[in-house]
């Protein structure tokens, strides 16, 4: 039993941190016999990103003459919001709120109304999934 960190277990996997012997369960953690939620609190993030670099780099890519967060549906800037969203919810710990601000959305739910275009679109259309794994090697990201 090689020491992991808590949050790169495996199901029914165990670890002891601490002289506690914890067991990954289904929606969390057992130590010794107490149950804990799952919490990603605390998880590190493999990576971390840069807001301005990605919307820097997503303006290029998208080719927008104007900031991401111009207030317009012409062209490709709905997309370029809707990937910027995607990547910093993965890669970073902004919270929606922050996210929309950045963006130049109305509210925090617009984040989630983008999340859930995107991933539509990816999981949907095989060419825009290739597209945007290249934007992910672009950015170093995968």
């Amino acid at each position: 039993m090689e020491n992991k960190d808590i949050h790169d277990l495996n199901l029914h996997e165990t670890t002891i941190v601490h002289d506690f012997k914890i067991m990954r369960v289904p929606s969390g953690w057992m130590y010794n016999e107490t149950f804990v939620p799952y919490s990603a609190e605390f998880k590190d993030l493999k990576t971390t990103v840069n807001p301005k670099e990605v919307r820097k780099f997503l303006e290029d890519y998208f080719k927008l003459k104007k900031k991401i967060s111009t207030k317009t549906n012409d062209g490709n800037y709905p997309l370029a919001r809707q990937v910027y969203c995607k990547i910093l919810k993965t890669y970073s710990r902004f919270q929606n709120s922050q996210i929309a601000r950045d963006v130049g959305f109305k509210s925090r739910a617009h984040v989630n109304n983008s999340m859930t275009a995107i991933n539509n679109r990816i999981y949907g259309d095989k060419y825009f999934k290739t597209e945007y794994e290249d934007i992910l090697r672009k950015l170093k990201l995968k």
